[in-house]
Parts: C-alpha cells; structure tokens; sequence
C-alpha cells in the first residue's frame, strides 16, 4: 500500500533508510555464525535499479530484542539511532519487531498480542512519525511452531496473526491521514512452507525455525526495494 505522491524527502537526489529491528533485521543465520541483513539485498538492488540516486541503508538490528518496554530495548535504541530532526536523519525508516514479545507472551493469549501491538509497537510507529520521517511497517513472519497441527502451533499461528491483523490496520488508518506511513506484508512472501521440496541452497528459512538462510533475507530485500521502487 502507498500514498500515490511517494516518499516525501527533503533532498530528491539521496535516499537515507534505516533498517530497524531484532535478529531478523541484523540477519542471523546458521545459527549465529553467519549475519546476512535484507538491508544489503535492499541497497543493492535500490541502487541497480535507481543509479543516479546515492542510497545508504544503515542496519540497525539486535538478536534477542522486544518492542515491549518491559522486556527489551527497541524504544531506547531506536531513540539513539534517530537524534537528528532537522532534517530527519533518515527519509524511510523500516520497522520489524515482535517475534521475540511473541514467545514471550505465548501463555497471554490474545491479549498478549494486543499489548505487543499497544504497548510495544504503536508507540515506536508513532515515535519515528515524531521524528518526520516515513515509516515502513513490516508484518512478523511466520515461524515453524506456526506450521505445526498441534494446539500449540495453531495458537502460535493465531496470536501472530492477531498482532499481523492490528499492524496491518494501524496501517490503512494511517494512510488515510498522512503520506508518510507505509506497509510492507512480508508475512506471505515468506511462507515457511513454502520451503518444502527444495534444496538446501534454495530455501528461504534457516534449519532453526525461526531466521531466515542467506537467500531468505536477500529475498526480504529485493522485495523491499520492489516496494520502494514503486513508492519513490
């Protein structure tokens, strides 16, 4: 979804994104021994695509962090990373979280959902919206505990598509107020069945059932910069 005038930015000749979030964001794979961001897919292919244009995309994820106040630090840290104002410091910033605040907030039901959304993620939506910036709000992906046909999965799969549910609709309301809020639904392009029947080097998932492989996340970053590319 996107406003048809595009991204308003203060220099036409410069892109400035920040790409903001937990392990999903930093690209952790192979169990930690490999970091592999969507943020390089998502420059490069920007950049190919749009070569008179100077494009930076500074990576700003943290394995392990929550949007939730209460049990991580991605309201401080995105707070040390947007100081500057005037102008913004960055044109677009891309905000994924709340696959950690998920398996913490499992025994909370739906309402745990809500209060990842209410607590954690609405006020960091509306923090960067402070700093003029655009926004780039992203849907969790799903996990292996959502593919699975016990009670446990299905409630995993529920909850996260509760959360999905409320960020995607902040969205739409807020398209209709300012041209500076957009979506990007990553949640079915990444499907984690999808990875059935292909080779090792073709899959989007890592063996862990929760990060992505090398190829996922440069998958995420060139559908991005599809995104991006339609809304500049």
């Amino acid at each position: 979804m996107a406003p048809s005038n595009g991204i308003p930015r203060p220099d036409n000749s410069t892109l400035r994104i920040l790409a903001f979030g937990d392990s999903l964001t930093e690209g952790y794979t192979d169990f930690g021994m490999t970091f592999h961001p969507y943020g390089d897919a998502l420059r490069d292919t920007l950049q190919e695509s749009f070569p008179n244009l100077e494009i930076t995309v500074k990576v700003e994820g943290m394995s392990g962090d929550c949007v939730l106040p209460s049990l991580g630090g991605f309201n401080e840290r995105l707070r040390g990373a947007t100081k500057s104002r005037e102008p913004p410091e960055f044109d677009l910033i891309i905000l994924l979280g709340g696959t950690n605040d998920l398996a913490y907030k499992m025994g909370a039901g739906a309402e745990g959902s809500r209060e990842i959304f209410e607590e954690g993620l609405e006020p960091l939506y509306e923090y960067v919206l402070e700093t003029r910036s655009n926004l780039m709000v992203v849907t969790v992906p799903e996990r292996a505990v959502d593919s699975r046909g016990s009670e446990l999965g299905r409630r995993a799969k529920g909850y996260r598509e509760e959360l999905n549910r409320m960020i995607t609709e902040w969205a739409k309301a807020h398209e209709q107020s300012t041209p500076k809020v957009f979506l990007f639904d990553l949640a079915p392009k990444v499907p984690y069945s999808g990875d059935d029947g292909k080779e090792p080097g073709e899959r989007v998932w890592s063996p862990d059932g929760l990060h992505m492989s090398a190829n996922g996340y440069d998958l995420v970053g060139r559908e991005l910069a599809k995104l991006v590319g339609e809304i500049l």
